[in-house]
């Protein structure tokens, strides 16, 4: 879909995709650009979708380290590098890190290339996003990533002994 900046709405980085519904776009997919992911859809009209971008104030992604597997959730912030926030252990990430999406929502799949690691200060994460590398014209309109939970165990028959007989061998 061809993706364009819009001067008005409810968010202060958002997108408009000239794809909607009548395409089969809906709320959730995720925009990825040749560089790695943009943002999600999070409205959908019959010809265009709304595209809420990593960069603004509303947009929660997680993501990890690609090397360490350092959780944290990328919190757009209306800046052009996002911060991290939530790290188990920010001892953990290392500077200039690639970092991907975890997967850890369900939704946006595992392994898309968000950015690299990189540190304002001593303590405050932020990412430089790979999005950023060209100017986004045009994304890939990906569906979410469902992950449902794992089944209740079967419980395992219950093998039970026969009966000592009344009057057996003896």
């Amino acid at each position: 879909a061809r993706l364009v900046g819009e001067s008005r709405g409810p968010f202060a980085r958002g997108a408009l995709a000239n794809a909607g519904s009548s395409r089969g776009v809906r709320p959730d997919f995720v925009a990825v650009s040749e560089n790695g992911l943009v943002g999600r859809v999070i409205s959908v009209g019959d010809a265009s979708a709304r595209v809420l971008l990593l960069t603004d104030a509303n947009s929660r992604v997680p993501v990890m380290g690609e090397k360490t597997r350092a959780r944290a959730i990328l919190t757009g912030d209306g800046t052009t590098a996002p911060r991290l926030i939530l790290l188990a252990d920010p001892a953990g990430l290392e500077l200039g890190e690639r970092l991907v999406t975890s997967g850890d929502d369900g939704v946006i799949p595992r392994g898309l290339a968000v950015g690299v690691a990189d540190r304002r200060g001593e303590t405050e994460w932020r990412a430089r996003l790979s999005s950023d590398r060209a100017p986004v014209d045009f994304v890939r309109l990906v569906p979410p990533q469902r992950v449902l939970p794992p089944p209740p165990p079967i419980a395992a028959p219950v093998s039970v002994p026969p009966a000592p007989t009344a009057g057996g061998p003896g």
